[in-house]
């Protein structure tokens, strides 16, 4: 058996809406036996799996997709902000923060440092001497 004779063709299945709109596409694509077929390698973060002339990424924990290129947010931002897919970070909406902006904000940070802010409830505890909402 010389392997560099030997050639294999899996099929690849791309949904990539600025590529071919809201449908897949299948492909199929023509290698070295010992090849991994998965675009991208799966960026790194997942690895190649083959089964019946099929190829695909198994991603690792934190990141998703086709090639697993989109990492996912802590949380999915808690329901209260955006997701940056392509660094996994979270933009707020107004009134929440933190990593996952699960953390509820105080009005104006209960005017540092003369209060704290409970960010479960977004409730300032006024130190002694001042007082507010």
């Amino acid at each position: 058996d010389n392997t560099a004779d030997c050639s294999k063709t899996v099929f690849y299945e791309a949904c990539i809406p600025a590529l071919f709109g809201q449908d897949c596409t299948r492909f199929p694509v023509t290698g070295p036996c010992e090849s991994e077929f998965c675009p991208r390698n799966c960026t790194g973060h997942g690895r190649c799996e083959e089964a019946n002339l099929e190829s695909s990424c198994a991603c690792e924990a934190g990141f998703t997709g086709h090639f697993c290129a989109t990492q996912l947010c802590p949380a999915d931002c808690s329901g209260h902000g955006r997701c940056h897919a392509l660094d996994g970070t979270c933009d707020c909406d107004e009134g929440f923060g933190g990593l996952d902006c699960a953390e509820v904000q105080c009005a104006n940070n209960c005017t540092q440092p003369n209060g704290v802010c409970d960010v479960k409830t977004g409730i300032c505890t006024c130190g002694t001497g001042y007082s507010g909402s």
